[in-house]
């Protein structure tokens, strides 16, 4: 049986022979795939010793479970959890929550870190009850200034409301 390519790249024309000034310079096509080369070595060393786990993450089920797990403890403890991140930490989860579209009168999902402006932090203390919210720092070093500024105001905030002994079960770190 013949093996049918699914996919084929035709380069002809990408090349300054036949583009013209656009097109690229063979020499210039050789450093980059020098480049490329060190690139997927670099990735494939990182793949193996872990640091990139979030690659392997459609094969980890486990953790799908143990994030489904989370997320149905914190929707029926909690009316409200806010979201503490900044760049990729928080657009991450604002695009989830767009695009899943959570259930109606499901959790009450706010979105905090990436703006540290106490006018805003302030209206949010007065929408929200503290009692019957938690809060998620996502932070890849855990020493991002924004998100941990914020979160150490709320973490005041919240152990003055619930107390120290019961505040860190309203946190998600």
């Amino acid at each position: 049986m013949r093996k049918t390519e699914i996919l084929s790249f035709n380069s002809s024309n990408f090349f300054t022979e036949k583009a013209g000034i656009t097109g690229l310079k063979r020499k210039d096509l050789a450093e980059l795939s020098k480049q490329l080369t060190t690139a997927r070595q670099s990735l494939k060393k990182a793949l193996a010793d872990g640091s990139v786990g979030y690659l392997s993450m459609p094969e980890r089920r486990k953790d799908l479970r143990v994030s489904l797990d989370m997320a149905q403890q914190v929707s029926r403890k909690f009316k409200t959890l806010i979201v503490l991140g900044i760049g990729g930490s928080d657009l991450g989860a604002r695009m989830l929550i767009r695009a899943l579209k959570p259930a109606k009168g499901g959790l009450d999902v706010r979105f905090l870190g990436a703006n540290t402006d106490p006018e805003e932090i302030a209206d949010l203390l007065t929408e929200v009850d503290l009692k019957r919210t938690a809060i998620n720092i996502v932070s890849k070093s855990g020493d991002t200034i924004e998100p941990m500024s914020a979160f150490l105001f709320l973490r005041d905030r919240l152990i003055k409301k619930v107390g120290r002994q019961k505040h860190a079960a309203q946190v998600i770190a």
